[in-house]
Parts: C-alpha cells; sequence; structure tokens
C-alpha cells in the first residue's frame, strides 16, 4: 500500500476511533526529531459532524465527495497509462470540485499564522492540545523550534442530513 493510501486510511481510523487516536498520539509523542518542531496536535484539527456518531458522519463527507466530486473514483484509477499533463489536469479538476465541498460543509482556519518552516516561540502555559512540540525541548517553556505545520481547525462542521432512503456505507 502507498503513502497516501496508508495515511488516508489512518486517518479514518482515527477519525473514527478515539483509541486509535490515542495511541497516535502516543506514538507521535515517543517519535524525537533532531531539533524541536511546533504543530497543531490532532485534538486542535478533529471536527464533529451533525450526523450523529463519526464513523457515519465520516462516510457520509466521503460519500458526498465521492457523488460530487467522483473523489473516490480518482483515488481507485490506475494512473501509470495516463501522461503527467493527463494526471494533472484531472487532479485539478477534483481538486477544485472537493474543494467546493468542503468550503461547503465545513469553515477551517489555521492554527498558527505564521508561514511553515519559520522560527517560532511556543510560550510558556501553551495549550497542549493545541500545539505538539516534539524533538528535544530543554527545561521548561518558552521553547523556539521550527513550524513544522500550521495546523487546521474547524470553526463550522455542518454535513447535510442524510434522509431515511440513503445508506451511509453506499459511497
Amino acid at each position: 500500500m502507498g503513502t497516501f493510501a496508508t495515511a488516508w486510511n489512518a486517518f479514518w481510523a482515527i477519525l473514527r476511533s478515539e483509541e486509535k487516536a490515542e495511541a497516535w498520539r502516543q506514538l507521535e509523542a515517543r517519535a524525537a526529531l533532531p531539533e524541536t518542531t511546533v504543530q497543531p496536535t490532532p485534538e486542535a484539527s478533529a471536527a464533529t459532524t451533525s450526523t450523529g456518531d463519526s464513523g457515519t458522519g465520516a462516510l457520509h463527507l466521503l460519500g458526498l465527495l465521492q457523488r460530487e466530486d467522483r473523489f473516490i473514483d480518482f483515488l481507485q484509477e490506475d494512473l501509470t497509462p495516463y501522461s503527467d499533463e493527463q494526471v494533472g489536469a484531472a487532479a485539478r479538476k477534483v481538486h477544485d470540485d472537493c474543494r467546493r465541498t468542503i468550503e461547503r460543509c465545513f469553515a477551517v482556519e489555521p492554527v498558527r499564522t505564521e508561514t511553515e518552516g519559520a522560527r517560532v516561540e511556543v510560550p510558556s502555559g501553551f495549550d497542549p492540545r493545541q500545539l505538539k512540540v516534539t524533538g528535544h525541548p530543554v527545561g521548561n517553556p518558552p521553547f523556539q523550534g521550527t513550524l513544522v505545520h500550521r495546523g487546521w481547525t474547524a470553526t463550522k462542521a455542518e454535513l447535510p442530513r442524510l434522509n431515511s432512503a440513503q445508506e451511509a456505507k453506499v459511497l
């Protein structure tokens, strides 16, 4: 399985299971980087949906992306017979369509406003649910480090309601 597919599957598994999310957090906490880095924690970017349990919500979102944007079709397609130009043209359309669907259902904003790669200071009393400090921080905050990812926080998560005739598992 490729890196993207593994990450995609992990994303949905973590989204559906608090146990898997906690296991991921513990794994990340053990991973030591040579320099202190700063990035949002999974809790900072997790959003709940208005459709009930998160498994149904995740399937509902995946179904929306498929029905409106052919997202699964694009990911399942074997791209090896196509030229980079053909793949790029298809990716641009799927990207634009998926972006519109996500923007309709969610509002997101960055956790940090600095650009990725910028030197940042993590102040004393920072919220560990929003920032993850990795590497080898020495002593107590404030810490100096490199921002690896700005992260995202959801300010709105509103999926259209499933009607009684829809089955969330049918994508």
